[in-house]
């Protein structure tokens, strides 16, 4: 009786496999350590024969906490009887946490078929963590001010432009003098 359950239970998980099996998800981010404000490229890669119909997912329901920066047009590319669809998002976080993305889900059609299916992608756990500080050391720019070297020739430059600027007052107050009397 036990050996009879099992074996319908076998077949019915290899014929459900089967035909569940023709379209295969995989969903990833670029590393699994970030640090706040980084941005976070999550990609969803679809698998499917070249007659399905695969519809752009709705992602922004699902990363709560997460904002987002970008999502790009899906590509598609065709290998041996097979479409590649991958969708790419850009996201960043702006708070420390270990962040989970759930199974994002998928809907296709087939060639000559209404029925809406749909499949799961995998969750996609990383880290969103700070910048480490070290308090005992003092306060110091995170850059050091840029030291302008000191050359003969700005200087022969900007002396120059004073003496002009100089001469040019001169001649216009000795020209429109207004102490001086014209007949």
């Amino acid at each position: 009786m036990v050996k009879k359950i099992f074996l319908h239970l076998s077949l019915i998980l290899f014929l459900t496999t089967g035909t569940f099996a023709q379209v295969r998800l995989t969903a990833s981010a670029d590393s699994s350590a970030y640090l706040i404000g980084d941005y976070i490229h999550y990609t969803i890669r679809v698998i499917s024969p070249e007659n399905y119909k695969i519809l752009t997912p709705v992602v922004n329901d699902t990363v709560a906490g997460l904002n987002i920066i970008n999502i790009e047009n899906p590509k598609v590319k065709e290998k041996s009887n097979n479409k590649i669809t991958i969708f790419e998002y850009v996201f960043s976080k702006y708070d420390s946490a270990n962040v989970t993305i759930p199974a994002v889900t998928v809907k296709y059609k087939k060639q000559n078929d209404t029925t809406l299916y749909s499949a799961l992608s995998n969750p996609v756990t990383f880290t969103v963590s700070i910048l480490k500080v070290n308090l005992k050391k003092g306060i110091k720019d995170i850059k050091p001010p840029i030291k302008i070297p000191l050359n003969w020739w700005t200087i022969i430059i900007w002396i120059l432009i004073i003496l002009l600027l100089i001469g040019i007052g001169y001649y216009f107050l000795s020209k429109y003098d207004s102490t001086k009397v014209y007949y």
